[in-house]
């Protein structure tokens, strides 16, 4: 009873100590200042003109993802630049870029040794790339960014470093601002009332469940691996759990889900900041969904269309049958159907996609509600089916 009493004031403690550095620092950011942070990193203006020389300890290892993004590369690459924390780690990867996205990397690099370009002689996909900057960050806490992608305030990784380092968090998430045509146009985060607060095991394993009247995700966390700072060792953890299988043989658009809710099942402790601090564009680079068009640069076992499919069978084989799992590839099932259609690219594997959704009915863990959506999604189909065999006959 003592242990827990104890316990329960230290929690409280930390609590007091992020909402006043949050009082004293976060919340002096206003719009006004990122709105001209952002114009100087999109001028391509270095706001101390120095040299930066190569840290050998640094606080954060900043992991670029970079494809065929020379036009839009220096917005990114500027407001890490230009961020008041300068004992930085840049690692900038290149999955097989066709343009000359590496040359000016090179350039960058003349002036700033913090920079480490790890170049991909074929195009391995996000969770690939990711995992090679992981295994070679040498921070304490590891934050990431596409290449399009910008920090939108230049106290953001200073104060957010500063937060996780006093409390010893895990995971302390700042906000994801969505812009479209370089106007904001919401943040990707829903709290919904509970800021100032830090999560600690089990409920933080608990936040990614759906409830059995509203079939959605309790708002908690952003599902989104950016915007984040991380401990180094937490997601070398998530990358082992994962296995090397699905990091080397899966190119796939839906890994920051599945490496959030694996850091939600690990980690000890989350927080969740009120301010912006990342700037998430939508149409700034035209080439981010451009699939890839030099062969030598195309996994062999990538097929167009099948991708989603293989990566819900991976999930269906890799999950156990618990809550936090089930829910999880619920979750992904729901997303691919609703974002990527995949009644429409399922190139006839009709068979696997069956045995998924068939299994995952099963689990108990499901509320009915859920369970009817999968047919639902069954049925359309089913529907599609026929009617390719009917095209073919």
């Amino acid at each position: 009873m003592f242990l827990f009493f104890k316990r329960t004031i230290e929690k409280r403690i930390k609590q007091t100590k992020i909402i006043n550095l949050e009082n004293k620092f976060v919340r002096s950011i206003n719009d006004s200042e990122i709105k001209k942070f952002w114009e100087i990193n999109n001028n391509n203006i270095l706001m101390n003109n120095e040299i930066y020389e190569k840290n050998k300890n640094p606080d954060i290892s900043i992991i670029v993802l970079m494809y065929n993004q020379a036009n839009c590369i220096h917005k990114c690459l500027r407001s890490i630049q230009n961020q008041s924390l300068k004992n930085l780690e840049i690692i900038i990867i290149d999955d097989c870029s066709q343009d000359n996205s590496t040359e000016i990397i090179e350039e960058y690099k003349k002036t700033d040794k913090r920079i480490i370009l790890i170049k991909h002689d074929r195009n391995d996909g996000k969770i690939k790339s990711r995992s090679d900057g992981i295994r070679k960050a040498r921070g304490n806490y590891i934050s990431f960014i596409d290449g399009d992608d910008a920090f939108i305030h230049k106290d953001i990784l200073k104060n957010s470093f500063n937060i996780a380092n006093i409390a010893d968090l895990d995971i302390t998430e700042f906000k994801i601002s969505f812009y479209n045509k370089q106007k904001f146009v919401f943040n990707l985060n829903n709290y919904r009332g509970i800021n100032e607060k830090i999560f600690y095991q089990p409920e933080l394993k608990k936040i990614f469940y759906r409830t059995e009247e509203k079939d959605q995700i309790r708002g908690i966390v952003n599902r989104n691996i950016c915007g984040k700072l991380i401990k180094r060792f937490l997601l070398i953890k998530v990358l082992d759990n994962i296995g090397k299988k699905f990091t080397e043989d899966y190119i796939n658009n839906y890994e920051d889900t599945l490496m959030v809710v694996y850091l939600l099942k690990f980690s000890k402790s989350y927080y969740s900041m009120k301010e912006k601090g990342y700037y998430y564009s939508h149409d700034e680079c035209k080439n981010k969904f451009n699939f890839i068009k030099n062969k030598k640069c195309k996994v062999n076992n990538a097929v167009k269309g099948i991708d989603p499919i293989k990566y819900l069978n991976f999930l269906l084989i890799k999950t156990r049958e618990t809550r936090f799992e089930k829910q999880l590839l619920y979750h992904e099932i729901k997303s691919i159907d609703f974002y990527w259609n995949i009644t429409l690219k399922i190139n006839n594997h009709f068979q696997l996609i069956y045995n998924i959704l068939d299994k995952t009915m099963k689990s108990r863990f499901l509320s009915t509600i859920q369970k009817n959506k999968i047919k639902l999604i069954k049925h359309r189909l089913l529907n599609k089916e026929k009617l390719a065999q009917l095209k073919k006959e």
